[in-house]
């Protein structure tokens, strides 16, 4: 025939051989992508979780006695049986006396409280249930407010009671 070019192209069968392939790889490129989306969501899935577990916890000041006689205010920390974690005191607590930072020391001489723990011991955690002691040294006249700050989250304050 004069003027009919034959039809040139891919067979049928090369151009179906080649959608194969191209779907292979664009499923194992969403795979890669994907899998390493999930992986990193929930690593950060489960760190969130863990940093709302610490939110939850709680530290309570049971008693703060200010005494005038020696300028000490001594007080016991407790963390209630409601909570789920053990709770890291050293190096995780900020002491506030009428706003004001203070440094806790582990000398109860003179305190109308004692006990151990001591919250200034090294390493001290505190389990559901379990309490610490410890006493500031305060001369700026008669504190107005005792207040406990930890890095979890956890706060409370009390005015103190004197002796």
């Amino acid at each position: 025939m004069v003027g009919v070019e034959p039809k040139k192209g891919v067979s049928p069968v090369i151009a179906s051989v080649l959608m194969v392939v191209i779907a292979i790889v664009l499923v194992g490129f969403a795979y890669t992508m994907f899998s390493g989306m999930a992986k990193t969501a929930g690593t950060a899935g489960t760190r969130a979780m863990g940093e709302m577990e610490k939110s939850y916890q709680k530290l309570e000041i049971v008693t703060a006695i200010y005494n005038t006689s020696n300028n000490k205010l001594c007080f016991k920390i407790r963390a209630p049986g409601s909570n789920t974690l053990t709770i890291p005191i050293e190096g995780y607590m900020t002491y506030l006396i009428d706003g004001q930072a203070v440094t806790v020391t582990n000398n109860l001489a003179g305190c109308p409280i004692t006990g151990t723990p001591n919250c200034t011991d090294t390493g001290l955690d505190l389990s559901p249930g379990d309490s610490c002691y410890g006493a500031v040294t305060w001369t700026a006249g008669y504190p107005y407010l005792f207040e406990i700050q930890h890095d979890w989250g956890a706060y409370d304050s009390i005015a103190p009671t004197y002796t």
